[in-house]
């Protein structure tokens, strides 16, 4: 892997349930054995870089992010509250694998969040939408407890690729500045700068 791949979160999941899922601790990475099906030759050395995050809570790891995605182009916070979906897209994320293991990890927290019943799964996403050269890494899925790895070869992840591209073309069209701008003057997005207050 040499260029970032995009991290993308599609979660239907109410107000109670993600504000519960946010300030949970994350289970260890090596807690999961279904990290191969990303595509990647993933070894126990990926599972030690990953150590860093260990522990962390979603909330932690996203404002995390949200800090260092504003130096780059491209970090998107939505949380509809009348719809009950949590979308967050960080156009360069990472390519390092022990990062993407890590980060997912804390991630797979929110996915547990989400409501398997919304009609469409909760999921987060690893795609190279920047450099269109790696496709898809794979995605997590999941809701109602559970998570689990979908392969990017999978045609299940079709439908998440086609939904967020759209989001993604207008991220890179414009500066990260701007597009958090627009984010701000939404009456419905919930920064992470907000969370605290959540309880």
């Amino acid at each position: 892997m040499s260029e970032p791949y995009s991290l993308i979160i599609s979660l239907p999941v109410g107000a109670p349930a993600l504000r519960q899922a946010l300030g949970q601790a994350s289970q260890p990475a090596s807690s999961f054995d279904d990290w191969n099906l990303l595509g990647f030759d993933v070894e126990a050395v990926h599972l030690e870089r990953a150590a860093p995050t260990r522990g962390w809570t979603p909330r932690r790891y996203l404002g995390e992010l949200r800090g260092d995605a504003r130096e780059e182009m491209g970090w998107m916070f939505r949380y509809d509250e009348g719809a009950g979906r949590l979308t967050c897209i960080v156009a360069l994320w990472t390519q390092n694998l022990g990062e993407i293991i890590g980060g997912l990890a804390v991630l797979r927290t929110l996915v547990q969040a989400a409501d398997r019943n919304a009609g469409d799964p909760g999921h987060i996403l690893v795609h190279d939408y920047v450099f269109e050269a790696a496709g898809s890494a794979g995605a997590v899925v999941g809701g109602n407890g559970t998570t689990q790895i979908v392969a990017g070869t999978s045609s299940l992840i079709l439908p998440f690729v086609a939904a967020a591209k759209p989001l993604l073309q207008g991220m890179i069209e414009v500066a990260g500045d701007v597009f958090e701008g627009d984010l701000t003057r939404d009456p419905d997005a919930l920064l992470i700068d907000h969370f605290a207050h959540w309880g």
